[in-house]
């Protein structure tokens, strides 16, 4: 199974850092077709299979935001749509090389 992860600079950490692809949307936006958009955006990649993994609150202790994690399978290449502000690296590699299973 590969991992896909997506690179920028994060300024309150100065430090740069290799991501899960992600982001956010509207309160009116469907969390599955935030999860499509980023993907697409930051990575090129079109899944036609979705399955959601996991919820998350990873600030509780400021905020009520809640991630949802997704796995996407059954990918197809597209040309990236970054938004114009929006142009990352990006690569793969197999989850077990990732996490040393």
């Amino acid at each position: 199974m590969n991992t896909y992860l997506v690179g920028q600079y994060r300024f309150p950490l100065e430090a740069y850092s290799w991501e899960i692809p992600e982001g956010g949307g509207s309160f009116d936006d469907e969390p599955l077709d935030t999860a499509k958009r980023e993907l697409l955006e930051e990575t090129g990649l079109v899944a036609h299979s979705w399955k959601p993994l996991l919820q998350m609150h990873l600030s509780n202790s400021v905020s009520d935001e809640v991630a949802l994690v997704f796995l996407a399978r059954n990918r197809s290449s597209m040309p990236p749509c970054p938004r114009k502000r929006k142009i990352l690296p990006s690569g793969n590699c197999l989850l077990p090389k990732l996490t040393g299973w």
